[in-house]
């Protein structure tokens, strides 16, 4: 009785802590190797990021060089032509990029205020420019020119503000991202733990396997001092082929949870390959892992036939008590063969803790990757202030020097 409390308990804490560890580990593992690697949503989102930051510092998406190009052409209008030109070209760049946000999968509220907003009115921009102010310069009307720049200025101020509410919600983003990425940290931090605490489970499960191959060796002793009377012996049969029994059921429980892990095993296995480089690593432990629950499977054939043998036995001392010695015997070598089989399963463990140490250092390496995305994100949130800073500046210089051109025209206004 001893001997089946022992085995139960140990099988079935071992199975439960092993079910629940290894299922937080990889799913955890799947879920920061999902985000971190290249292509995954933190990834895509700070490609994003970048890639406004580049579009609004300042062309095409900040259309400060087409304003600063119709300055110019104020200024130099005897240069009316190369100033067109190069506004065509501008204006060509604006709408490429202007596609490009389009079809992106940019957070809404970041596309509405850079595609909407802010396009609705750099298009006011762009037709004065083509309706209004190049006309009045071609025709050398300097007062309509000067009218028509005056609402130029005021679309193109517009436009700004539209790109300051992108640079502003850029950094929100960008600050979200940092929380997201502290929150994948801890969630491998956490799968870290368990997968310590199955090892461990593993370590606990290594000492039971033992401790039962000491109770077997003992119960072959039990085994021959039941030789001195018969009805002893009956009663110590009838006791083994009911712990046998609970074997066989203990069995099919390892059995079980072997195959479980298998499938498990495999599927890590798919989505791993679906990763590509960044989950080779993580497929390496999961082929291990699935060559730990074949062992196991084995393992557990194995047992069922010694279990098999040993209920034969038994059957056979209940139906020939009178020959009970030499079944003694037998019973007592089968009672070695089980703690030989025990003597192996106690690989098993070991295997399974090596297993769980690499799915730690697969968990240290999503951390260091984390790490990464952190820092990727605070780079997005200092560029964005930057773009604001940036426009603050610009808006300044060009004010002097549209201060300058308006000066300019009305002193040759006068002079004329």
């Amino acid at each position: 009785m001893k001997i089946r409390l022992s085995l139960s308990s140990a099988i079935i804490a071992f199975g439960v802590a092993l079910a629940i560890g290894f299922t937080a580990v990889v799913l955890t593992s799947l879920y920061a190797v999902r985000e971190l690697k290249v292509g995954g949503p933190l990834y895509t989102d700070i490609k994003l990021g970048n890639d406004l930051i580049a579009d609004i510092l300042p062309p095409p998406e900040y259309v400060i060089e087409a304003y600063l190009e119709a300055t110019l052409a104020m200024r130099e209008p005897d240069q009316l032509a190369a100033h067109g030109e190069r506004l065509v070209q501008l204006r060509k760049d604006y709408d490429e990029r202007k596609a490009f946000w389009v079809t992106s999968s940019l957070a809404a509220d970041l596309k509405t205020a850079l595609v909407s907003k802010s396009d609705a009115e750099v298009q006011k921009f762009w037709k004065l420019l083509s309706d209004q102010l190049l006309p009045a310069l071609k025709n050398k009307d300097m007062a309509a020119a000067e009218r028509a720049y005056a609402q130029v200025k005021d679309a193109y101020s517009a436009a700004t503000q539209g790109v300051e509410r992108a640079a502003s919600s850029l950094s929100e983003i960008a600050r979200s991202l940092s929380s997201e990425s502290q929150a994948v940290a801890a969630a491998s931090t956490q799968a870290l733990g368990s997968s310590q605490t199955v090892s461990a489970a593993a370590e606990e499960l290594s000492a039971s396997i033992r401790e039962i191959a000491s109770q077997v060796a003992r119960t072959s002793t039990v085994t021959k001092s039941a030789a001195a009377g018969r009805e002893q012996a009956r009663s110590t049969i009838q006791a083994l082929a009911g712990s046998v029994k609970k074997i066989a059921e203990v069995s099919d429980l390892i059995g079980g949870i072997a195959g479980q892990t298998n499938l498990l095993a495999l599927n890590a296995t798919i989505e791993a390959a679906r990763a590509g480089e960044a989950g080779r690593g993580f497929a390496v432990v999961a082929a291990e892992v699935k060559s730990l629950s074949d062992q196991t499977a084995k393992s557990t054939e194995e047992i069922g036939r010694l279990i098999a043998e040993i209920q034969a036995s038994t059957q056979a001392a209940v139906d020939a008590v009178e020959t009970m010695g030499g079944h003694i015997v037998e019973i007592d070598g089968v009672a070695t063969s089980v703690a030989a089989a025990m003597e192996e399963q106690d690989a098993a463990p070991r295997e399974i803790a090596w297993s769980i140490s690499e799915s730690a250092s697969a968990a240290k390496e999503v951390s260091a990757k984390i790490g990464n995305v952190s820092r990727d994100a605070a780079s997005v949130n200092e560029r964005a202030a930057e773009v604001r800073q940036a426009i603050a500046g610009m808006a300044a210089n060009l004010e002097s020097l549209r201060s300058v051109v308006v000066r300019t025209v009305r002193d040759s206004t006068a002079a004329a």
